[in-house]
């Protein structure tokens, strides 16, 4: 018989250290034992921290907790002129925070992402103490921080950037990132339609890799790359409609070839199209083979040494002088 019995082995015990990083129930509840009892050690080394260091100056109105690029954007507003309690280094200093609250009228805490360290002082210095920042408005809720968003929590000009969109009628979102909605010269529909150019642009050049032979098929049709991407865009939006979600190489690489087709068919540079699709199908498996590591064979019309070539940067010179040759390539 293809199988062979034997006696039954005894289990063997499952042998886990209570040290180990292992999710079990277990181990879970002694570790967190672990966790708890180290705390006071942390919060220790907060407090006597030199990352967390306090600024002060003889106006105690505002106390300002700053963490991350928040301290920079609130350097980069006011300056010296503030007290500050730069947070660096975690657990948050209760002490020093409990000492800046009584020493100012009001906090505010700017930290980028969620307001993790506002909930966690207002918890600290109880609800009636004034405690402002991303959780009451002063600062916008979701978004990145930027300094002109710091400077009017500060209550301080949001800067050149919100002056000179006043001066130029723009209208913008009132949160980060500040998408411009109309200009004086540009209406809403306009603004959008170069969003979606712009999107389109992204899906050709960097999700298809076009970098090492654009150039040279723009100058080969006498094509400016913004009136290549307009003509890409109304070809895409015609074809797949307006969805320019990431897509595979191959995928991207297939559209390319269909569009070029059409472009050089279209100026009537049908002589350059062979050369043209080597270049870019050459291009695109060197590139997989890069990602991937995977070989793969690309059929070709002209020789890929000359494809790989100074002289393939010149479509009409390349095609005047090399012959064409079918080839398969093996990257």
């Amino acid at each position: 018989a293809a199988v062979e019995t034997s006696d039954i082995m005894e289990e063997k015990p499952l042998n886990i250290s209570e040290e180990a990083w292992v999710l079990l129930p277990g181990i879970a509840k002694k570790r967190y034992a672990t966790l708890i009892e180290k705390q006071p050690v942390m919060e220790k080394a907060s407090e006597d921290s030199i990352y967390n260091k306090v600024e002060t100056v003889s106006d105690k109105k505002l106390g300002i907790i700053a963490c991350g690029i928040g301290y920079n954007y609130v350097k980069e507003v006011i300056g010296d002129n503030a007290n500050i309690l730069k947070i660096s280094q975690y657990p948050v200093p209760a002490e020093k925070v409990m000492q800046m609250a009584k020493e100012c009228d009001e906090l505010l805490v700017v930290e980028d992402g969620q307001p993790v360290v506002e909930e966690a002082i207002a918890g600290m210095v109880g609800g009636e103490y004034p405690i402002k920042g991303r959780l009451t408005g002063e600062l916008p809720r979701t978004g990145e921080l930027t300094p002109d968003s710091v400077a009017k929590a500060l209550g301080k000009p949001a800067g050149p950037a919100f002056d000179n969109a006043k001066n130029l009628d723009l209208e913008y979102e009132e949160k980060p990132p500040y998408h411009i909605i109309r200009t004086k010269t540009f209406s809403a529909e306009n603004l959008s339609v170069a969003e979606e150019i712009a999107k389109a642009c992204s899906l050709f050049y960097n999700d298809g890799r076009a970098v090492p032979w654009f150039n040279t098929v723009c100058r080969a049709i006498h094509l400016k790359p913004s009136d290549f991407f307009e003509q890409f865009y109304k070809f895409y939006v015609q074809h797949y409609g307006k969805s320019f979600s990431c897509r595979e190489h191959r995928q991207v690489e297939k559209i390319q070839c269909e569009f070029i087709r059409h472009i050089f068919t279209q100026k009537n540079f049908s002589a350059l199209l062979p050369a043209a699709l080597d270049l870019i199908l050459l291009n695109g498996a060197i590139s997989r083979k890069t990602d991937t590591g995977k070989s793969e064979k690309v059929q070709l019309q002209y020789p890929a040494e000359y494809l790989e070539s100074e002289y393939a940067m010149d479509l009409q010179f390349f095609v005047k002088n090399v012959k064409k040759r079918k080839n398969v390539f093996t990257t």
